[in-house]
């Protein structure tokens, strides 16, 4: 993990006094705990909170990939980028993970960062809610 990143998490979580057992192995880089803090931290510094679930989604962490696509879909805390967030949501999706199928269906449905099709999009609808 590069020093910069690191201090950042420092310090953040003395800024909002964040007491939380997990934070050493998120600094280690578990990706279990990179997401938790990454879920903490989605409402007060949506910027941390994506580094966070990026870390998590590298490790190829479903829960991280589904919520840094949401991050990218709708610029929280990245610089919006729809071909980027259908990737994250692809990569989840494989994995299982119901909202990330159901979120890539939308994205083939509308043609958002994928080409339109609706054919795939309402064989992932199928695939989430099974």
């Amino acid at each position: 993990m590069e020093p910069t990143v690191l201090t950042s998490y420092q310090t953040e979580w003395k800024r909002s006094e964040f007491v939380w057992k997990g934070r050493q192995e998120a600094l280690e880089g578990a990706a279990s705990a990179q997401y938790k803090s990454g879920l903490y931290f989605a409402n007060k510094n949506e910027a941390l909170a994506a580094k966070l679930f990026s870390k998590a989604a590298e490790q190829g962490y479903a829960d991280a990939q589904y919520n840094l696509g949401v991050c990218y879909s709708h610029g929280r805390g990245v610089v919006r980028n729809r071909v980027l967030a259908a990737e994250l949501y692809s990569k989840a999706a494989d994995q299982g993970h119901a909202s990330a199928q159901f979120n890539l269906g939308v994205c083939h449905q509308f043609g958002r960062g994928v080409d339109k099709n609706e054919a795939l999009a309402a064989h992932l609808f199928k695939n989430a809610v099974d």
